[in-house]
């Protein structure tokens, strides 16, 4: 007996009791705070009766409402009252033994959520009530962005610090967008709210589980991709009030599925780029795979057809033979064979092993046409081959496939100055310039291809000259089809490249110069276009203006009588430039960059921009026309970047390479669209005129605003012997 509820519950926390009897008069007010703490005091396996002396309905339901477990209500029978007890004392001792099978069964399960490497978590469902309360069955998405950043843990297992490095304080701290990538978060945000529509449902399963995968970070930094399975924990109203998860590390898993979907992406774009033609045959010697088609069949023709029906009628028992040895063997079997089409094709047959067993067959073909009909033409041609070498004019030698020389005839030893013992032996390349490296590479490479080629190239005689041949070579292969090295004709051409090179460089240089000499006046036309007769033009204008102004407005009409004076001086002064300009005695006397320097001095005296020559010209003297163009491409930059450019520099540069020289003229002006200048101005296009006539070529380079450059390359000429220095006539 207790005359308190504290009292009660200092007593009930001392000693506990299996069944309670409070009055119903304690329970008025505030009834359900006074259940609730002799609840937490004698726990939950305790039988709480309410004791009343009002029977009436209304009544009672209150009463139960307030948390009791049962009432008894006056008149008390004796029998009735004890036989409530009876009942409550069963009931509290089956709550007892079934909260004790409770927390065995809860130990076993922690004992196993504490030990298995993956993580094991709760986390409860913050505020879903309220939401729907407030919200209804709208607002799935929305619920879900709240409930995750409502997040926290009720349970994790303690792999969590295997697998993310925190222990199970650090992790019950975090929240999910602590753990998650932002697009996981995302991920996971979208399926709760998925999850959360369907809850809605009244025919939803109950035990559904859904498995995602989510990349998260560890407490080191470091990300792991984890599969995440997930499920619903419920009420006993089976409503959801939270999550049940085991979180799995997948990230070796991901890394060897991607490892092994590029390789195989690696094998299937190698096996379809082979230049062999790769086919897959079941044991009915069925084609399931191809990997291109043929000159005389496409991939459809091939894919489903019989193998052997695709080879010549008297090649299909060797085919045969070979499937069979493969298949009972699985050992590589080769092959020669003509197809239906008439095309000889090298098969490797490759047995593919399943559990012990052959259950596909490739074959691997390459296509030997072009050498079976070398060697069928070598054979047919050996007969004659040591007579008509032995009697050859021409060199003859024949090298293994180590590009070793194995036969070699008087003519070649001759023309190497070598005997036919000393050459034999040699490796080619030992007899290779080295300029024709690369070259003979190349052929040679065409020579174990199979194909004959006719070209010239450089070798070595045993002095050290080097001598210029015109060379013809084919590839030989033994009967079974087997490279065996090449042969070659040579013809000694040395004389005649060194006389239709001197003759080629004379006819080339006479036409240019006869060319120069017409365009020369053309381009003389073009400069006094542009400068000398606009200023004349001008002259003339201004004095007419001021002869028609002189009775009605004398001021203006001397302010054109002036301007006409300016612009005679100006053309006269022009005038002057052309005359100097046409050939300064400077480029006579001393050479292309004493007369470059002599005309940056005149432009820089003209006009406003600072101009800067670098030179780097090594040619004591150029051949006279090319000195001419490359004064003339100077004078005609420089004469427009003073004029239009607007900048405040100006820089040349002269360059020479071993057989070129480079013009580059610079300036940071207002440039110009090289699209809209009048097809009436004809700087620039005297330019490019004046590169194209000596084989070089002129880029420009502008656009408005950023300033422009003028590049030229012209191939050198040097000065020849005897060329005198008189002015051209």
């Amino acid at each position: 007996m207790a005359d308190s509820l504290d009292s009660a519950c200092k007593a009930l926390e001392v000693e506990s009791h299996p069944l309670i009897f409070i009055g119903a008069q304690s329970l008025q007010g505030d009834g359900q705070e006074l259940c609730q703490r002799l609840r937490t005091s004698c726990g939950p396996q305790a039988v709480i009766l309410a004791v009343t002396g009002n029977n009436q309905p209304e009544h009672l339901e209150n009463l139960l409402a307030t948390g009791v477990d049962d009432y008894l209500a006056e008149p008390n029978d004796e029998r009735l009252i004890q036989l409530r007890v009876e009942v409550a004392e069963r009931w509290s001792e089956s709550l007892r033994h079934s909260n004790e099978e409770l927390r065995q069964s809860e130990e076993r399960y922690r004992l196993i959520a504490d030990n298995v490497t993956d993580m094991i978590w709760t986390a409860k469902l913050e505020g879903l009530r309220d939401f729907r309360e407030r919200f209804g069955n709208g607002g799935s998405s929305q619920l879900a962005e709240r409930l995750l950043s409502w997040w926290r843990f009720t349970y994790l297992s303690p792999s969590v610090e295997r697998l993310l490095g925190y222990s199970v304080e650090e992790g019950e701290s975090l929240t999910l967008s602590d753990l998650l990538l932002p697009e996981s978060y995302a991920i996971a945000a979208a399926v709760l709210a998925k999850e959360l529509v369907t809850e809605q449902d009244e025919a939803r399963d109950l035990r559904r589980q859904r498995t995602i995968e989510l990349y998260h970070r560890t407490k080191q930094g470091s990300v792991l991709c984890c599969e995440v399975t997930t499920t619903f924990l419920r009420d006993e109203d089976n409503r959801a009030v939270g999550l049940l998860g085991v979180t799995r590390d997948i990230t070796e898993r991901k890394h060897a599925e991607e490892a092994l979907r590029e390789s195989e992406g690696t094998l299937r774009n190698l096996i379809e780029n082979m230049p062999d033609l790769v086919v897959m045959v079941d044991r009915g010697a069925i084609i399931r795979y191809v990997n291109r088609g043929t000159a005389d069949a496409s991939v459809n023709d091939l894919l489903g057809s019989d193998v052997y029906s695709n080879v010549s009628p008297e090649h299909r028992p060797l085919c045969r033979r070979a499937f069979d040895e493969v298949c009972e063997t699985q050992e590589v079997q080769t092959v020669n064979v003509l197809d239906a089409f008439g095309s000889w094709w090298s098969c490797r047959l490759v047995p593919m092993i399943d559990k012990g067993e052959v259950r596909n067959v490739m074959i691997i073909s390459t296509d030997v046409t072009e050498h079976r009909k070398a060697e069928e033409a070598l054979r047919r041609s050996e007969r004659q081959y040591r007579t008509l070498v032995e009697a050859a004019q021409e060199g003859v030698a024949i090298c293994d496939p180590d590009e070793k020389i194995t036969f070699a005839n008087q003519a070649f030893a001759d023309q190497l100055g070598y005997t036919k013992e000393e050459l034999v032996g040699l490796n080619l390349r030992e007899l290779t310039h080295a300029s024709e490296f690369a070259k003979y590479q190349e052929e040679t490479e065409r020579r174990r291809e199979g194909k004959s080629s006719r070209y010239e190239t450089e070798l070595l005689t045993k002095t050290g000259e080097v001598r210029c041949f015109s060379l013809s070579a084919t590839p030989l292969y033994d009967a079974a089809g087997t490279f065996m090295g090449a042969m070659g004709l040579l013809t000694d051409i040395t004389e005649r490249k060194k006389s239709e090179e001197a003759l080629r460089q004379k006819q080339e240089f006479l036409m240019q110069l006869l060319e120069l000499f017409e365009r020369d006046r053309e381009l003389m036309a073009y400069e006094i276009h542009d400068g000398f007769s606009q200023q004349l033009t001008g002259a003339v204008l201004n004095f007419e203006a001021a002869d028609q102004l002189r009775e009605v407005d004398f001021q203006r009409a001397q302010e054109s009588f002036l301007n006409g004076i300016r612009l005679l001086r100006d053309s006269i002064a022009e005038s002057r430039r052309l005359i100097s300009g046409l050939r300064p005695p400077v480029l006579d006397e001393f050479g292309i960059v004493p007369a470059i320097e002599h005309l940056v001095n005149e432009s820089q005296a003209y006009g406003p921009a600072e101009i800067e020559l670098v030179s780097g010209i090594r040619s004591q003297r150029l051949a006279r026309p090319l000195e001419s163009t490359v004064f003339r491409i100077v004078q005609e930059t420089l004469t427009n970047a003073q004029r239009h450019s607007r900048s405040d520099k100006v820089r040349v540069e002269l360059l020479q390479t071993d057989d070129h020289i480079r013009i580059v003229v610079q300036d940071w002006g207002v440039g110009f669209d090289p699209h809209k200048v009048s097809e009436a101005r004809l700087g620039l296009k005297g330019i490019r005129e004046r590169a194209r006539l000596f084989g070089g070529r002129a880029t420009i380079d502008t656009a408005p605003g950023r300033g422009t450059r003028v590049v030229v390359e012209l191939p050198v000429i040097e000065k020849m012997p005897g060329e005198n220095d008189q002015p051209e006539s």
